[in-house]
C-alpha cells in the first residue's frame, strides 16, 4: 500500500443494490421535475474503465488511452498498480494529476502476483467495469505461474472486452 492512496472499499452485493435502486429512484424524481440529462445520468450507474499499470513504458499508452475513453464515455478510471512492479512516486503523482485535471472519477489498488487472476477477480466483482486496458498479452501473463498462463480460458470468463494498447498499435 503507498500511503495517501485511497484503496478500493469492498461493499457487500446489498450495499451495490441498495445503492443501484437509490440512483434509479433519484433518476425518477430528476425525471418528474423535467431535468431529463441528470436523470439519464443517474439511470446508467457509474461505469468505470479498468487499466492495468506495471511500471514499464507502455504504462503511458495504456493510461492514456483509458483516460481518453473514460473522458469520451463519461466513466470513472479503477487503477491497478501491481506491487512487483512498483512504479516511481513521480510517476504514480503525474497519473493522479492527470485523472484530476480531466475530472475523471478514479480509484488507485494495489495488487501482487498474477495480472491476468487479479483482472477476472476485480471484473467478477464489479459489473460496472465496461473493458480492460492493459498493455499487452505479455503483460497480462506476468507473475502467472505457468498452468495459468492459458488466455484462451480466461478470456471466456472475462465479462467485459480487453483492449491490447501495444497490440493495437502493431495493427
Amino acid at each position: 500500500m503507498l500511503p495517501g492512496i485511497p484503496q478500493r472499499r469492498k461493499g457487500s452485493k446489498l450495499n451495490r443494490f441498495s445503492k443501484k435502486i437509490e440512483d434509479l429512484l433519484s433518476a425518477a424524481t430528476f425525471a418528474e421535475a423535467g431535468e431529463f440529462e441528470a436523470a439519464k445520468e443517474l439511470a446508467k450507474g457509474s461505469r468505470k474503465v479498468l487499466v492495468v499499470l506495471r511500471g514499464s513504458l507502455g504504462d503511458f499508452k495504456s493510461f492514456t488511452y483509458a483516460l481518453s475513453v473514460a473522458k469520451r464515455i463519461g466513466a470513472g478510471l479503477e487503477v491497478l498498480f501491481f506491487a512487483g512492479h512498483k512504479p516511481g512516486s513521480n510517476l504514480l503523482d503525474y497519473y493522479w494529476e492527470l485523472m484530476e485535471q480531466n475530472h475523471v472519477e478514479f480509484h488507485i489498488s494495489m495488487e501482487r502476483g498474477c495480472i491476468k487472476t487479479a483482472i477476472l477477480r476485480r471484473t467478477t466483482k464489479s459489473s460496472n467495469i465496461q473493458f480492460v486496458v492493459a498493455e499487452s498479452i505479455e503483460a497480462i501473463n506476468d507473475d502467472c505461474q505457468e498452468e495459468d498462463r492459458s488466455l484462451r480460458g480466461a478470456l471466456k470468463k472475462l465479462s467485459c472486452p480487453l483492449v491490447l494498447v501495444s497490440e493495437m498499435e502493431k495493427a
